[in-house]
């Protein structure tokens, strides 16, 4: 049984990052405390600054007719945490979990989260399910965006969920490349034109060619831009630099606003040195602060800083990836006493002798807040 902690312990006395295990081993000469230098930044229990918006400022461009999309923009960046969906030992989606988890992804400054994507198995979730995922959220995030898969390899099943999803309050959807049935560059311009059209807020294209079997090119994205304004962003889960150049351009150029989202926590850094605009993590769900400190400080110009949480953080994000996700994010949940270990088949949990290796790997980042305050790691 899954342990219980009350929320209130997660006030705002616990934002700070405990990263002395970084600052210890660190032989670099650090930024002024004008800057976000590590003793400025760990003297107080804030985050690094943010602006009114929570995020930098980008390029003012002028706004188009469709302006509620590209005004909405702005509250899209950052990082955005691909949330699992708890289930309770009989497999029914355990709201009680998903209120606590969310409570504890606002407190601890997270920009948005993302419902019913691989990390949460969409593909065992029934439409119901999906809106009671959303409701939920929605009635415990506050102002926090929730942005909800949609998609499907059948464009009249992904345009039906996009209004279902539009329906139950989601701020916004993402809609996966159609997998399995391998479309062409135009059939995808034509599925995501179809969505697109019938949609009445903010869509994001998802780009994961490991998962579909085909690659969303970006002249095929830019294309995209260029014709719906309501295609806000992408996540695109890929660490080919030369093709996040060329997607930049492609895109930033037709409408500045256009969010690139990294759609791999490792490359979150590259990912903003080269334009892009934030990531959806599954790392965020334990290290929440920690991802934050990175994205703010790499917004802030402290490449220095964001260097040595990235590089400190690289190791959990090969770890969570060590079996199929999100097999270990949810291992290691249930083992903080955030969730039953339960999933969906075809995914199934550890074997005993599996799990107490990915548990004993977490004791290399005994820095991680959240690992600490909840027992974990002492």
């Amino acid at each position: 049984m899954r342990r219980r902690a009350s929320v209130s312990s997660w006030g705002a006395g616990m934002v700070g990052v405990d990263l002395n295990f970084v600052l210890a081993s660190d032989e670099v000469a650090w930024p002024s405390s004008s800057s976000l230098g590590a003793s400025n930044w760990m003297a107080t229990e804030a985050l690094p600054p943010r602006h009114d918006d929570g995020q930098r400022p980008r390029n003012n461009a002028k706004k188009g007719t469709m302006e509620v999309f590209m005004t909405a923009t702005n509250r899209f960046a950052g990082v955005h945490t691909a949330l699992v969906t708890p289930f309770d030992r009989d497999g029914a989606i355990d709201h009680s979990a998903l209120t606590e988890i969310l409570a504890m992804q606002r407190m601890d400054g997270i920009s948005g989260v993302v419902l019913a994507g691989s990390t949460g198995e969409a593909p065992t979730l029934t439409m119901a399910e999906r809106i009671e995922l959303v409701k939920t959220a929605k009635d415990h995030s506050k102002d926090m965006p929730i942005i909800v898969g949609a998609g499907s390899n059948c464009t009249k099943d992904a345009v039906l969920l996009q209004k279902t999803m539009e329906d139950a309050g989601a701020d916004a959807t993402m809609q996966v490349v159609p997998y399995y049935n391998k479309p062409t560059q135009r059939g995808m311009f034509e599925h995501f034109s179809a969505i697109a059209k019938a949609a009445k807020i903010p869509v994001f294209l998802y780009n994961a060619s490991g998962r579909t079997g085909v690659d969303l090119m970006p002249k095929t994205i830019g294309a995209l831009v260029k014709e719906h304004e309501n295609i806000v962003g992408i996540k695109d889960a890929n660490t080919n630099m030369e093709r996040l150049c060329d997607l930049c351009l492609l895109t930033k150029t037709v409408r500045p606003q256009f969010l690139i989202m990294s759609g791999e926590d490792s490359a979150l850094l590259p990912f903003l040195a080269l334009g892009g605009d934030g990531v959806v993590s599954v790392a965020s769900h334990i290290a929440t602060s920690e991802m934050m400190a990175l994205y703010h400080a790499a917004q802030n110009g402290d490449l220095i800083y964001a260097q040595k949480i990235a590089q400190k953080m690289n190791g959990l994000c090969k770890l969570l990836h060590s079996h199929p996700n999100p097999i270990p994010i949810k291992t290691i949940m249930a083992s903080m006493g955030l969730l039953e270990k339960s999933f969906r088949l075809p995914l199934c949990a550890l074997s005993s002798d599996e799990e107490a290796v990915l548990l004993k790997n977490l004791a290399e980042f005994a820095w991680i807040k959240q690992l600490k305050t909840r027992g974990l790691l002492q």
